[in-house]
């Protein structure tokens, strides 16, 4: 079988074209998604679903019933915290694209982001609290051992 020079120019194309569609296809899905994060609060409640579902599933038994009741009780609170946050962020993003931002208002969306991550790590240290405290000395070993298996960096740093 003798392959000729158009054969081979035929195939190296169809190969490139391949490659093409799915460098092609895999950037249209990411810019889609990166696109989504701003429009809305669906982000946050996939974010959230995604970290109940981790944190669950270190757990057993009545330390997971647990952790789903607190779960339950503090997950608005994240997500009205993570909204605001971001809110009060685009607020000071936008006040720094004019052409000459307003010191007043620049403080006072700066105050407002100040605010919002504050609500946030208090609703996020209340649930931990609130779970951590309830847990049998197994469930707090295995929390502990998740952090610390998420942060190792955090000795090395120090």
């Amino acid at each position: 079988m003798n392959i000729t020079k158009q054969t081979c120019l035929f195939i190296v194309l169809g190969v490139s074209l391949a490659i093409n569609v799915y460098i092609i296809g895999t950037v249209g899905v990411y810019a889609y998604k990166f696109r989504t994060i701003g429009e809305g609060s669906t982000w946050i409640e996939e974010r959230l679903d995604r970290g109940e579902k981790r944190f669950l599933s270190q757990l057993e038994g009545d330390d997971q019933v647990l952790a789903q009741k607190v779960i339950n009780e503090r997950k608005p609170l994240l997500r009205d915290a993570f909204i605001e946050l971001l809110d009060a962020r685009r607020a000071v993003i936008d006040t720094l694209k004019t052409d000459a931002p307003n010191p007043q208002e620049l403080a006072r969306h700066l105050t407002q982001s100040q605010n919002a991550v504050d609500q946030l790590n208090i609703n996020f240290h209340g649930f931990l609290r609130d779970v951590t405290l309830g847990l049998s000395d197994e469930g707090r070993q295995k929390i502990g051992d998740r952090l610390t298996k998420n942060h190792r960096a955090w000795r090395t740093e120090r």
